[in-house]
């Protein structure tokens, strides 16, 4: 078996989730090489999830702490290669990124759709806020953020 101590914080899906992937250290002097992927099932004696974290957006989605006590771990959750964590973790990752990059610059687009009719609509000293010279340029900033940013990620897309 494989016996885990420590801890992890923000864990996406950590109270609800039933299987937890965890990065351990199985070669000591190993480095990024030395690490492997195991995987700890709910109910494992010595595994505690701690209390599900506040945050700010994806309130559908928990975030959780998790706590490790001399957990053990049949040999067979080894997932991958012995060792082999960092290769596995990085084989995907800009493609991760990439997808965040996207979901990220969509969320900000429609930010700045929806801010702009609100300028349209809301009134302050007798005028819609749109009419103000302040609140255009930050508009203009927003569409100049928003427009850079999409014209990397396309860049980096076709890269």
């Amino acid at each position: 078996h494989w016996l885990l101590n420590g801890s992890k914080t923000f864990i996406s899906n950590g109270i609800l989730a039933d299987l937890v992937i965890v990065v351990a250290k199985t070669t000591p002097d190993g480095g990024a090489k030395g690490l492997s992927l195991i995987v700890v099932e709910r109910g494992a004696e010595g595994f505690e999830r701690g209390r599900n974290l506040d945050k700010i957006g994806q309130k559908s989605q928990d975030t959780a702490e998790l706590f490790f006590n001399d957990v053990r771990v049949p040999k067979e959750n080894l997932l991958g290669e012995l060792d082999g964590a960092f290769i596995h973790l990085m084989t995907n990752l800009a493609q991760e990124r990439m997808g965040i990059a996207v979901a990220a610059i969509a969320a900000a687009e429609h930010l700045l759709e929806i801010t702009t009719q609100y300028v349209k609509e809301r009134e302050a000293f007798g005028r819609p806020l749109a009419k103000l010279q302040h609140i255009r340029f930050e508009i203009a900033e927003m569409a100049t953020e928003c427009a850079v940013t999409r014209a990397f990620l396309d860049r980096c897309i076709i890269d």
